[in-house]
């Protein structure tokens, strides 16, 4: 099975995006399970090429 690139920014409440993080993953659910982990004290986008796929929230 082929991968595909994902692009993961951290965002920060007011300072916009932190980071990113390009990955590859096998589908859009490998992605997402891999933002889950990423999450911390900032939110976190998921992108495929120009579409946003989710943005998940800090755990408080």
């Amino acid at each position: 099975m082929a991968l595909t690139k994902y692009c993961f920014y951290v965002i920060g409440a007011h300072e916009g995006i932190l980071g990113r993080i390009d990955l590859l993953c096998e589908d859009d659910n490998a992605a997402k399970e891999r933002a889950e982990h990423l999450l911390g004290e900032h939110a976190i986008e998921l992108w495929h090429s120009d579409v946003l796929l989710e943005r998940f929230d800090p755990m408080q």
